[in-house]
């Protein structure tokens, strides 16, 4: 068992939207396959947010897993959900 704490990610968000997510940052726990003395790289790792699944009603969304290095299993985050607010800048500048 291992774990490793990763920013979380926002995909698909509109180039006039800020968003400040809450928490940031989210817990995986994940296991390597048994003799596994090798660290895997962080950057292998990524969890992340659509901006079009945001629930704008009770300003939330689900975290997903969208990239694992082969041979990780059984993941699980310590938040599934996080809390998000937008921001809208102007375009124009």
């Amino acid at each position: 068992e291992r774990h490793l704490t990763l920013p979380v990610e926002v995909e698909n968000r509109p180039n006039d939207t800020i968003l400040h997510i809450f928490p940031s940052e989210v817990e995986m726990t994940y296991y390597v396959p048994i003799g596994t003395t090798e660290e895997y790289d962080p950057s292998l790792f990524r969890v992340s947010i659509d901006y079009r699944s945001i629930n704008t009603a009770s300003k939330s969304c689900r975290v997903m897993v969208t990239n694992l290095p082969e041979g990780v299993s059984s993941v699980t985050l310590n938040k599934t959900e996080v809390s998000v607010l937008m921001e809208k800048v102007d375009s124009r500048n």
